[in-house]
């Protein structure tokens, strides 16, 4: 897909949509690699973050992570390497919707934590090892002052009683792909996806 259809408004985004990433540098291979067990697929995604509101002009305001927690516009990832899904939970009322925004918003200005992707790191050698899903040492590190991406999403998403087949404290951003894919047509739908990610997705 062309993020033209999102810019003429051909596909419209909602407050909550998921944004699922897959970066190219060797940070987001790193995280990929630690975040798959022995015996799952490749991860596909290394970063999520969620809507938080649409602008003029078909432009979206994003909840991301870098440094800290900030907002900055979705089309900032239209940088022609960066793999983009966008999901969206079809179950969600209006009021739902809103509920997880304003959670998501509580986590503006919290910095990221290089502890819990170590202790996410040190999960994956596990997982690696066993063949079976480690969180022991993701769960221990599972605070609100130690945060990173899909802590944020999950989170928020716990609001309202919804989960992605994990502990929200413990999700990684392909968790919340593998759930989605799992309920695809059911509770699940993709919004849209760019071009370069249609080789990793269930289509």
């Amino acid at each position: 897909m062309k993020w033209d259809l999102l810019r003429d408004g051909s596909i419209q985004l909602l407050p909550s949509d998921i944004i699922l990433t897959r970066g190219h540098s060797p940070y987001s291979y790193g995280i990929r690699f630690f975040t798959r067990s022995r015996k799952e697929p490749k991860s596909v995604v290394n970063h999520s973050t969620i809507i938080e509101r649409e602008v003029l002009q078909k432009d979206y305001v994003i909840i991301d992570i870098s440094s800290t927690v900030y907002r900055h516009s979705l089309y900032d990832y239209d940088d022609g390497k960066t793999g983009v899904i966008i999901l969206r939970d079809i179950t969600l009322s209006k009021k739902e919707r809103k509920k997880i925004r304003n959670k998501a918003r509580e986590y503006l200005g919290r910095g990221y934590s290089p502890l819990k992707v170590a202790g996410q790191m040190i999960d994956g050698i596990l997982g690696k090892i066993t063949g079976k899903n480690h969180t022991w040492f993701t769960r221990k590190l599972s605070f609100d002052w130690l945060i990173i991406c899909s802590y944020v999403v999950a989170k928020a998403y716990a609001i309202t009683g919804r989960l992605f087949g994990v502990e929200a404290g413990v999700a990684d951003p392909d968790d919340i792909l593998d759930f989605a894919v799992r309920h695809l047509g059911k509770t699940h739908s993709y919004i849209f996806y760019t071009d370069n990610m249609i080789k990793h997705l269930k289509v």
